[in-house]
């Protein structure tokens, strides 16, 4: 029995290599695909971000900082309210973002929610009164169970 060669799929750049460069070569490499430009999405009144909590209480998602306008030591005041963290840029605040400009949830915040080391958050930023709400896992499920339990996904002919 005989073995064949099977030829490369990747087609040869053949005189390509050797030809001198007379300007841009094409055809050796496709341009980027075009990419939306998300810098005027309007007046949005919500910023939206997901981040876990890390083994020293922080949560970081710079882009919705960066929305909020919270730069590394914004004072911060903290509260509990209904299961969900509020946090909210105080002058008079007792906590701050941290040196890199994270959220740094205070241990007795979360333990108040529940909220464990690893656990990934939702994080809510109301972009108006610049407050963040911050959605421990349980909360978001019974958000979810709520909606499902309601009838979504039901068969209603």
């Amino acid at each position: 029995m005989t073995h064949q060669v099977i030829p490369a799929v990747i087609p040869s750049l053949g005189d390509a290599r050797r030809a001198p460069m007379e300007g841009p070569v094409t055809g050796l490499r496709r341009p980027p695909p075009p990419l939306a430009d998300l810098r005027d999405v309007g007046s949005r009144r919500f910023g939206y971000g997901f981040a876990t909590i890390d083994s020293h209480g922080r949560v970081a998602d710079r882009a919705l900082m960066r929305q909020l306008g919270w730069a590394a030591g914004t004072r911060l005041h903290i509260r509990e309210q209904s299961g969900l963290l509020l946090i909210a840029a105080d002058a008079n605040g007792i906590f701050e973002t941290s040196s890199q400009g994270h959220l740094v949830l205070p241990a007795t915040a979360r333990h108040s929610c529940r909220l464990l080391i690893g656990d990934r958050v939702l994080l809510v930023a109301d972009l108006h009164t610049s407050m963040v709400a911050v959605h421990p896992p349980a909360f978001i499920e019974s958000m979810i169970a709520g909606i499902h339990d309601g009838g979504i996904g039901r068969d209603d002919r």
